[in-house]
């Protein structure tokens, strides 16, 4: 038996399991490269060299001289360099039965394609993604209504197995390449999603729709695509199993035949389906008996319902990681006076005039710098709404988290840059996927920042919305004045703006005296939608400006 020299790369806890073979078995590992902290722990608990993904990773391993590196479980970019530094090679985990379901997410797929057999493959990193010779590879059959989570668990035990295998051959006679058909390949790339945000079709046969349900069925863990869903009476809502029901009898396509506690059963174009564990946007229970009834028809999925909802969620999932991100560590502010409104809420829009001198970014930026000196906040999330967002109410937000940074020393022209690259980005991707909140554990429901902006977009219409004080400046804006620097208005003026923000529906923050800098007129402002609970929408239609924001 010859012991080898490795780098391993992965940031699942596949990679600690594999690393622990290595290392009972006499080899050495020479760096273990993650952005997974557990992996990080465990090896710096072990003495390994641990190193972070990255661009400059070939420099970092520079001198470091290893015979084979493993990819375990590992989406980060490995550097053709770092390839290279390899002597013998590199060689890949995947999750699937190469050369079928090359790419991400291989499990979902092949129970969506209603596939008689699974499998795991290690092979060489070689030609293009996932195309590299075979040198290692187990098959098993799927189990009947197979899911998401118990095809994933299949696949770690194959991987130790194979694994294993693989390390005799290494340590032994060598490696055994088999190279793949290509002609049989197919591929999932990291943004693909199921069709029309994976609202069940009735028109289609049962063990379609059950298929559809078990793929995405990812139990309590982080679901990387979207959540099966129904629409019931106008209202979306997320499917947690479904099961064909052939002894509930013959039924319509989108016939309820049942609304219990027990499930919702529903006839498709073959027997009827039983969908379980029926949630709301927020993950939270809802029993099939409030929302339907027996004999109730459900609305079938149309073809040009389901292009739009295909083409809405293909605008959006570039973002996904950076709106999760936001999503799971909110960056709240506390308006001062802000009360919670009781009851129903209304909108009602009060105009004010601006001057021409700060608009758009400039003047989204200058209401940003409000909310940073009135929260006292140097980091905090607003709620951005772009008119350009695709529309798809029940399916996707009508707003993004913009994450802003706002130090009082910073000058008003460099907060601008700031927004704007932060803007540009909401615009790039300017909704996410509802149902993220319930796919990602980490996500502790939806919280809404409770200021938000809108550029001609209109009011963000989740909740309500409170009102908000802005003082407009008729010059231009005070060049680098910090943000820290406001002055507070002169009375008359405070009393003019006061009354136009008390006269709207149902004002729940309490003015107060902010102004741009002494010379500041008597205000004249932009739109403002106001409702009842403590939650600010400012559009422009004309700008206001608030160049530097200090609290008296």
């Amino acid at each position: 038996m010859s012991n080898f020299s490795c780098v391993v790369m992965g940031n699942e806890s596949l990679l600690i399991q594999c690393a622990e073979r290595l290392l009972q078995g006499g080899d050495r590992i020479g760096a273990v490269i993650t952005r997974n902290a557990d992996i990080r722990s465990w090896a710096v608990h072990l003495g390994l060299r641990v190193e972070m993904p990255g661009e400059d990773l070939a420099q970092r391993l520079a001198g470091l001289e290893f015979d084979w590196l493993f990819s375990i479980a590992n989406l980060s970019v490995i550097p053709q360099a770092v390839l290279d530094q390899a002597r013998h090679g590199a060689i890949n985990f995947h999750d699937g039965p190469l050369p079928r379901h090359a790419g991400l997410n291989a499990p979902v797929w092949a129970i969506l394609e209603q596939e008689r057999q699974h499998g795991v493959t290690w092979h060489l990193i070689e030609g293009g993604i996932d195309e590299g010779d075979i040198v290692k590879q187990k098959l098993f059959d799927m189990a009947p209504n197979e899911t998401a989570l118990t095809l994933n668990t299949r696949c770690y035990e194959a991987a130790m197995e194979s694994f294993a295998e693989l390390l005799v051959d290494l340590r032994g006679s060598g490696l055994k390449r088999t190279p793949q058909d290509l002609s049989q390949r197919s591929y999932h790339a990291r943004l693909d999603r199921p069709a029309a945000a994976a609202r069940l079709d009735f028109a289609q046969p049962a063990a379609t729709l059950v298929a559809l349900v078990c793929a995405l069925d990812h139990s309590t863990y982080w679901n990387p695509l979207t959540c099966p869903k129904v629409e019931v009476d106008g209202r979306v809502l997320l499917v947690t199993g479904g099961v064909a029901e052939p002894s509930a009898g013959a039924a319509a396509p989108g016939e309820v035949v049942e609304a219990t506690p027990a499930g919702l059963v529903v006839g498709t174009a073959s027997v009827p389906v039983r969908l379980t564990g029926l949630r709301d946007l927020q993950g939270q229970p809802v029993c099939p008996s409030t929302v339907t009834r027996t004999g109730t028809r459900l609305p079938l999925l149309d073809p040009v319902t389901a292009h739009a909802l295909t083409d809405a969620m293909a605008q959006v999932v570039a973002g996904e990681a950076t709106w999760r991100r936001c999503l799971q560590s909110p960056e709240a502010i506390d308006l001062p006076s802000a009360l919670a409104a009781q009851g129903a809420t209304h909108w009602r829009q009060t105009g004010l005039k601006v001057p021409a001198s700060l608009s758009g970014d400039r003047l989204l930026a200058a209401v940003a710098a409000w909310v940073a000196r009135v929260s006292g906040k140097t980091a905090f999330d607003l709620a951005y709404r772009d008119p350009a967002a695709p529309k798809a109410p029940g399916y996707l937000s009508s707003w993004v988290p913009l994450r802003l940074a706002a130090a009082g020393d910073t000058a008003f022209p460099e907060f601008v840059a700031h927004c704007s690259v932060v803007l540009a980005q909401a615009r790039r991707q300017p909704a996410f996927a509802l149902d993220l909140v319930v796919r990602d554990p980490a996500i502790k429901g939806l919280s809404v920042p409770q200021v938000g902006l809108s550029l001609e977009g209109g009011a963000i219409d989740v909740d309500s919305v409170a009102t908000v004080e802005c003082a407009p400046k008729a010059t231009s804006p005070c060049g680098t004045t910090p943000t820290a620097c406001l002055t507070t208005l002169p009375t008359t003026s405070h009393n003019a703006c006061n009354g136009c923000w008390t006269r709207s529906a149902k004002p729940r923050l309490s003015t107060r005296r902010w102004a741009c800098c002494p010379s500041c007129p008597a205000p004249s402002a932009s739109r403002c939608f106001t409702a009842g609970t403590p939650r600010v929408a400012i559009t422009s239609a004309p700008p206001v400006c608030i160049n530097s924001l200090k609290r008296r």
